[in-house]
């Protein structure tokens, strides 16, 4: 994409004075935000605000707009000095193929509008309803996306059983562990789209859910986000998030207190009995974990496992994988951010695992999802 050509000083610095409502010169995080949660933002500048809030601390501090204290946004300045610097295709600038990502993501889902899919065959939903349509994008909510994909890898047609669409741009989603009214919501906008879970050819759903998730949760909230999937994190309890969706809980067993033979007889019991299981990387002051180069604080979907040669697929829901992991000997990668791990291998890049239960049956009562009572 050449920049040049694009004019990108005059498309940022136009939708600059649009965004800019109190005309202070100064961009803030919450005239963004409004941007990319209306249904009505002009087309021509969605690229832009995109540009704007995934790069909003880089381009703020491109320049020193103030010398007394910390830049609270994004000034003319900023956007002039920020432009010249894609513009020059400086190979050391970060960030230039970031934007071209933007942009180029923006422009293709223009062609689903006006009306955004729900599924790529609304007459066929369940072919869709797949782990590879789940896709993190810039909110830090993959605990809730692993989650999610882990869900529906077991039970993909609890999506149609949970949506309903009621008008053109209007949702109602009925959570099973939420007991009173369906959440309702708007269309995701193009811009949550290109944002937040991402669509895909397999359709929005799982923005829906994510928008839907979101909004409940900024009822809760002391400080609500305008934006839905902002309000979710990976600070929310699993049990939590499991029991919202499938209106039961999970289990949770730290790997450190397992060994070999107990976590092969509980996947073999759990995964046998169709039951959700997600995996988790503890918080850690590494980005990476040393094994198999697997992101930290971070959730994994379990999507098959084999206990015969007692090995795992798993799943990130960025739909990629790391440098780290595709040099690691540990790993081996399949495609969109699948992977597989042997038992041993699992202990050494693993700390949690998370276990669907179904608390009102006594059949599955106690410890029989095959693991050891938790202590």
């Amino acid at each position: 994409m050449d920049f040049s050509q694009l004019d990108i000083k005059t498309k940022l610095l136009d939708t600059f004075h649009f965004l800019n409502c109190n005309k202070d010169g100064i961009l803030s995080p919450s005239e963004i935000d409004r941007a990319v949660v209306d249904p009505n933002l002009s087309l021509a500048i969605a690229p832009f605000v995109a540009i704007f809030k995934i790069h909003f601390d880089d381009i703020k501090s491109i320049h020193k707009d103030n010398y007394l204290g910390e830049e609270v946004g994004i000034s003319k300045e900023d956007i002039k000095i920020f432009a010249s610097k894609l513009q020059s295709q400086d190979k050391s600038f970060k960030i230039t193929r970031s934007v071209q990502k933007i942009i180029q993501r923006v422009e293709a889902l223009k062609d689903y509008l006006p009306k955004i899919p729900m599924y790529e065959n609304k007459n066929n939903p369940l072919p869709s309803i797949t782990p590879d349509a789940v896709i993190q994008g810039e909110a830090g909510d993959c605990y809730f996306l692993a989650a999610l994909a882990s869900i529906i890898t077991r039970n993909p047609k609890l999506i149609p059983q949970l949506i309903k669409q009621t008008e053109i741009n209007n949702f109602l989603v009925a959570f099973p562990g939420l007991k009173g009214e369906p959440i309702e919501i708007e269309s995701p906008t193009i811009l949550e789209l290109a944002i937040y879970a991402r669509m895909t050819r397999k359709g929005c759903w799982p923005a829906i859910i994510e928008k839907a998730y979101g909004t409940y949760l900024r009822t809760l909230s002391f400080e609500p986000k305008i934006i839905a999937a902002e309000n979710i994190s990976s600070d929310e309890p699993m049990k939590e998030m499991y029991s919202v969706l499938t209106g039961q809980s999970c289990a949770i067993y730290h790997l450190k207190k397992l060994t070999d033979d107990t976590l092969v007889a509980g996947l073999n019991k759990s995964w046998g009995e169709q039951r959700a299981i997600t995996f988790g990387v503890g918080f850690s002051w590494k980005e990476k974990t040393d094994d198999a180069g697997l992101a930290t604080r971070h959730a994994y979907s379990l999507l098959d496992w084999d206990k015969d040669m007692r090995v795992a697929t798993l799943r990130n829901p960025w739909g990629k994988m790391s440098k780290n992991s595709e040099a690691a000997g540990s790993i081996q990668i399949l495609r969109g951010g699948i992977f597989k791990l042997d038992i041993v291998h699992i202990f050494r890049n693993f700390e949690t695992i998370y276990v669907e239960e179904w608390g009102n049956s006594d059949v599955f009562a106690g410890s029989t999802n095959g693991f050891p009572p938790i202590s």
